[in-house]
């Protein structure tokens, strides 16, 4: 057998023994066990999600950590009736529920006016911490339970639509949505790993490490089957092109979203509706 092939079959089998090397450590840690077999979900049950839940899964991202406490975060739930009713389809893989995760930086100058949020720096804290209450949720929901899938495009649910969510969610200026979480209980059993990197490829001691090519290779091999055996119909590749064809316009939507100077006065003339207060 070639070494080609024989690389090709070790990545292959990778797919679906690929788990965590914790060891022992995560032998009765529930919240350990949790996060590392967590999966997301694109086949969901018609079981509904009670109101308790969602209640408790929104408590675990109100309750998330943030720089400096700031909470630069604001989530839009959705029942599939109410989806249906803003976004004219369903939510994707039906899911049961969905929370649009926003990042909103511009509620701190409602009363910290000096406070400079239109810039990188200030847009990029505040997806830092959107990101880490999507997470807490995403957790909460597994605790629950239930499962979940992370949208970012699928459903124009995220980054690259940014106009058209703003629009249809009636965003105020500076709420910029960042991806939605699709929410439900799982229809099948989560099979394989998504493919991850090697240890030595992302954990360092003191200092940035060297860059191994062979471990990148493997991966985007992983990727690239992993996906065709989930999508029979297109490949990793097709992916990508989808992907770059949109950038170029969710660039351009995002920076005006980031960096449009704002009128603190005027967001602090608004209700939380954003109608003007009378």
């Amino acid at each position: 057998m070639s070494l080609k092939i024989r690389k090709r079959l070790n990545n292959f089998r990778y797919l679906f023994t690929g788990g965590s090397n914790s060891g022992k450590m995560a032998d009765g840690h529930p919240v350990l066990d949790a996060l590392l077999k967590r999966r997301s979900c694109r086949r969901f049950t018609d079981e509904p999600i009670s109101d308790e839940a969602l209640s408790a899964i929104l408590e675990a991202g109100r309750f998330a950590p943030s720089s400096v406490n700031l909470q630069t975060w604001a989530f839009i739930t959705f029942t599939h009736e109410e989806w249906q009713e803003t976004f004219g389809t369903k939510i994707p893989f039906n899911a049961n529920r969905a929370i649009a995760v926003c990042s909103y930086v511009h509620r701190i100058g409602r009363i910290l006016t000096e406070f400079v949020t239109d810039t990188l720096l200030s847009h990029t804290m505040a997806v830092f911490n959107a990101g880490l209450a999507a997470m807490a949720m995403t957790m909460a929901a597994e605790g629950l339970g239930l499962s979940s899938v992370m949208l970012s495009d699928t459903g124009k649910s995220g980054l690259l639509d940014i106009p058209f969510l703003k629009e249809k969610m009636h965003l105020l200026e500076g709420v910029i949505p960042i991806a939605t979480i699709a929410l439900g209980y799982r229809k099948t059993a989560s099979t394989g790993i998504p493919p991850r990197f090697q240890k030595r490829d992302v954990v360092f001691r003191q200092k940035y490490g060297p860059l191994y090519r062979e471990d990148l290779d493997d991966w985007y091999q992983q990727m690239k089957m992993g996906y065709k055996l989930t999508n029979l119909t297109s490949t990793f590749e097709n992916k990508l092109r989808y992907y770059l064809s949109r950038f170029n316009d969710a660039e351009a939507a995002l920076q005006k979203a980031v960096f449009k100077k704002t009128d603190h006065s005027e967001i602090n003339n608004r209700g939380e509706n954003g109608n003007r207060k009378k």
